[in-house]
């Protein structure tokens, strides 16, 4: 680990706090969720954690996820029979919508350290936290 990486990863976990619990490898148990243990993440090769949002903030964060996830789920579904179709389906996932998934995600996880954690994290690691952060907000499932 590089001594950038170090001091990114100190910063991130002080201004979190650790969960009481540790995640099962299913996922957040019911006690996670009644007690809003965080969820935890690996972003940059760290282990962070995103605060659940209040109700309130959650409901407003929903209306601007909600379309934005149906939509990739929309964009995922395409057919791979259809060569342009496909083309142009994962031409907007990869290069347009991507940015925007980030902004989203962002929106939810404000206490997380957004420029130094861009600067570390993969984008396979971006697309596991934001399932996580999904599986969390959307209670309901979508």
């Amino acid at each position: 680990m590089t001594s950038r990486e170090s001091e990114h990863a100190k910063r991130v976990r002080a201004s979190q706090a650790p969960p009481e619990e540790p995640e099962t490898p299913e996922g957040r148990t019911e006690e996670d969720k009644i007690f809003q243990t965080p969820i935890t993440v690996i972003l940059g090769g760290e282990e962070v954690w995103i605060k659940p949002l209040p109700m309130a903030l959650s409901r407003e964060w929903r209306k601007k996820a909600a379309p934005f996830r149906a939509e990739l789920i929309a964009i995922q579904a395409v057919n791979t029979d259809d060569p342009v179709a496909f083309e142009q389906a994962f031409r907007s996932l990869m290069l347009e919508r991507l940015d925007e998934a980030i902004d989203i995600f962002f929106a939810y996880a404000k206490d997380l350290a957004r420029d130094e954690i861009e600067a570390v994290a993969d984008d396979q690691e971006f697309g596991k936290a934001w399932e996580k952060v999904c599986e969390y907000a959307f209670p309901l499932g979508m």
